[in-house]
């Protein structure tokens, strides 16, 4: 059979090892002059093998039919599963192939293909078979988890001059993906529109994506009906989106994507995000499963609360967190400290116990973001009785925490003053100097004094550290 067809073909065809046997029809006529045949072959595939050197995924059980003549080849309904199928979920991987090969003088033309995958699962294999332009970020993403693929229109043609262009339409699903981003971007459900043209050897010319994803988790915090528009924009070698809106906590989020290419082998990303009215309470007790014993080691209780609002805008490299940079403001109003949260601690340092020394106004975070820190420039807490404000550091990785931290009494001009206002009332400055370091979930406090105070901070019940 395989000396039957273009020489062009031949090789593509016994390169994939088919196996198994087949229905085989073979219409010949050798009345030509130049003594060719002019041939129609019909092939009814019965759950054969085959394995393809460029599309790294051994099938099996493949049927359907192929009608091959000197002018095209015509696939009907090719259907296959995965051979070497992980079975962790009850369906092997399935695809499922439509379309037609034109040949202009045993040569290729052009084609067209409807593709259908589900329950195709992202690792190495995936990512060999992918043009070298795609397979680097492929890579550096490290993409888990599985994906239904519906492109209903698939078109393959020369260019002008070197290589071909893929002019694609179609839907991809994720269910349950992860990818290797920082921060790290999880347990995605969504599903894109994709419409794009693909030059080989060169990358897209331009495409279009419209995402809308149920659920997704960004370091571990859940988003919520996600919506994106992405174009690409082939002068810049970039994608870019304006319009991401998402729900997180009962508040909105919206904001500004950019992924550009700037070499081949480099990856760069912009993201420029606003949120307001998110409710402090679910955002602080929702947690996943990898970060339970954090959470149970920060002990915030139900009587945390406030709402936040805020911006962050960061620029790095995929894969390369020492190109980090980027800022970040926060603001949570009508906020109550919970007795077991972090912040507790440097309400207890100070011995207070009363409810209204638990309740601030605001609380305000200026600070900008290098490799894999957060500098703090500005941390104010303000509320009725006391407040606090410095500057410091926080580790991204390791959530090692580094503040210097004034506490100052505060009061309504009609309230009682306390020790602590009194005090801050006659000296007119900062009371205590408060360090707080450690792991962020559990902090250590310890405090220094101005030696003029010294002695009065005892009144307090807290015994100042020896000044260095």
């Amino acid at each position: 059979m395989f000396s039957l067809l273009p020489a062009s073909l031949k090789k593509i065809v016994s390169e994939s090892q088919p196996r198994g046997k087949v229905n085989l029809i073979a219409d010949l006529n050798r009345a030509g002059r130049d003594n060719c045949p002019d041939y129609k072959i019909t092939v009814d595939c019965l759950g054969n093998s085959a394995s393809f050197r460029w599309f790294p995924y051994p099938l099996k059980d493949i049927t359907g039919r192929l009608t091959i003549t000197k002018d095209s080849i015509t696939l009907d309904d090719i259907t296959a599963t995965s051979a070497n199928n992980i079975q962790v979920t009850p369906n092997a991987s399935t695809v499922k192939l439509n379309g037609q090969i034109e040949l202009a003088d045993n040569v290729f033309s052009n084609a067209w293909f409807s593709l259908f995958a589900n329950d195709i699962f992202f690792d190495e294999r995936l990512g060999a078979a992918l043009p070298e332009n795609i397979q680097n970020f492929y890579f550096k993403l490290s993409p888990t988890g599985r994906f239904d693929l519906n492109l209903e229109h698939i078109k393959i043609f020369n260019a002008e001059t070197n290589g071909r262009y893929v002019d694609f339409a179609g839907t991809v699903k994720f269910r349950d993906c992860n990818f290797n981003t920082s921060p790290a971007i999880t347990e995605i459900d969504a599903a894109l529109q994709i419409k794009g043209l693909y030059k080989t050897g060169d990358g897209f010319r331009n495409g279009r994506i419209a995402l809308t994803a149920d659920s997704l988790r960004i370091k571990g915090k859940s988003l919520t009906g996600l919506k994106a528009d992405f174009n690409y924009d082939y002068s810049q070698r970039n994608w870019l989106t304006k319009n991401l809106i998402a729900d997180c906590y009962g508040g909105k989020l919206t904001g500004k994507f950019e992924l550009k290419q700037r070499t081949e082998a480099a990856l760069e990303y912009l993201l420029q995000i606003g949120f307001e009215d998110i409710d402090l309470k679910q955002f602080l007790s929702d947690t996943t499963q990898a970060s339970k014993l954090r959470a149970q080691n920060s002990k915030f209780d139900d009587d945390t609360s406030g709402r936040m609002s805020g911006s962050l805008s960061i620029s790095t490299a995929v894969g390369d967190s020492f190109s980090r940079i980027g800022r970040f403001k926060l603001a949570i109003s009508d906020m109550k400290v919970g007795k077991l949260s972090p912040l507790a601690k440097l309400l207890s340092v100070l011995k207070l116990t009363e409810p209204e020394h638990f309740a601030f106004d605001r609380m305000l975070v200026d600070s900008y973001i290098k490799h894999n820190k957060l500098l703090i420039e500005q941390f104010d807490l303000s509320g009725k009785a006391l407040a606090f404000n410095g500057s410091g550091w926080l580790d991204l990785q390791s959530r090692n925490l580094n503040l210097i931290l004034t506490a100052r009494g505060r009061r309504l001009a009609t309230a009682e003053p306390s020790i602590l206002q009194s005090l801050t009332d006659v000296l007119g400055r900062g009371v205590v100097r408060m360090e707080v370091t450690g792991d962020f979930y559990d902090p250590q406090v310890t405090t220094t004094t101005l030696p003029v105070i010294k002695e009065t901070l005892e009144l307090l019940g807290t015994k100042p550290a020896t000044p260095k």
